[in-house]
């Protein structure tokens, strides 16, 4: 196997192994033992081509950056794209044969949503699914030329926009919001299981809670500063004719060995209180929200009800799915 750099979004595959060193260490280390090393889809006889995303969108390789990288004469019908393992379709401004001057391909792209992540967890079932890694946000993909065997492709379709269907009266949007340090203004990695020897003293493994989350979140926050415990939405417009409701969900974990209540209010109604024995974390949820509650500007607040003032929670994230 070879891997070359192209454009700017490519990157010489030392500097990579480098970076990625300790995670690709951790990933062969949980995989091992089931005979799995995340490399199986690779072709060695074949060169990739690694493409940098950061961003979701959609995302073109010109006819000139393809030359550049010495595969603009290859078969538009030949390029094939991987991500973390599966094959994933590309749009060929041609379907076969060389790419004209001003041909492209183009192919939708994410984020490094921390999937991987999960790998690196000593038990799998305290990774808490969120949409960020707590490595890097970068999403790396691999371009080849495949010539035996078909490859994925969008397919075009026709826009017939005759007989259509009426109006449906409202469509189901999902916002997320991920909790950063007020302070800092940067994602804060919480430290997950801690065990007091005198001292806390935290795994050196990935246990649960440990996750980008707020700041702690003192029970004394409840009467002054919110900065850590808030998630503010506006311009929802929520559709609020009819029976549908909102579904809520927090990911909250303990940071501190003693047992609380936790309170999810939105727009100072409270949705629901739920119990965390110390460093316990989870994914918690509510289907039977009124979307009146999203009127205006509301906000989603998470309240430690401890009466220990020194107690500490942590918030991961907060996501409603609401009918607009």
């Amino acid at each position: 196997m070879k891997i070359n750099a192209l454009g700017s979004k490519l990157a010489n595959i030392s500097t990579a192994l480098r970076s990625w060193g300790l995670l690709v260490l951790a990933l062969w280390m949980a995989t091992s033992a089931q005979g799995q090393f995340n490399n199986e889809w690779i072709d060695y006889s074949k060169t990739y081509y690694k493409i940098k995303v950061g961003d979701e969108g959609i995302f073109r390789l010109s006819k000139t950056v393809l030359d550049a990288a010495g595969i603009g004469g290859s078969d538009a019908a030949h390029f094939q794209l991987w991500i973390n393992g599966t094959q994933i379709p590309l749009y060929t401004s041609v379907a076969s044969g060389v790419l004209p001057a001003n041909g492209f391909i183009e192919f939708y792209g994410e984020k490094n949503n921390g999937s991987l992540d999960r790998s690196l967890y000593r038990s799998t079932a305290d990774y808490l699914p969120g949409n960020n890694s707590l490595f890097t946000d970068t999403a790396i993909y691999f371009l080849t030329v495949n010539t035996v065997g078909a490859n994925l492709r969008y397919q075009p379709v026709v826009n017939n926009l005759s007989n259509l269907p009426a109006a449906a009266p409202n469509i189901w949007k999902r916002l997320r919001h991920n909790y950063i340090n007020a302070g800092t203004q940067r994602p804060y990695v919480n430290r997950g299981l801690g065990i007091n020897f005198g001292e806390t003293v935290y795994s050196s493994s990935f246990e649960r809670g440990e996750m980008l989350s707020s700041g702690d979140i003192f029970p004394n926050q409840n009467n002054n500063d919110n900065s850590n415990r808030d998630a503010q939405y506006a311009n929802l417009l929520p559709y609020t004719q009819g029976s549908l409701n909102v579904k809520v969900r927090t990911c909250i974990a303990g940071a501190a060995q003693r047992n609380r209540t936790v309170r999810v209010s939105l727009g100072g109604t409270t949705i629901y209180d739920r119990f965390f024995a110390t460093y316990e974390a989870r994914i918690d949820s509510a289907t039977n929200v009124s979307p009146a509650l999203l009127q205006g500007s509301p906000f989603i607040q998470i309240s430690n009800l401890n009466t220990d003032v020194t107690d500490r929670v942590v918030a991961g994230f907060t996501e409603i799915e609401y009918p607009r």
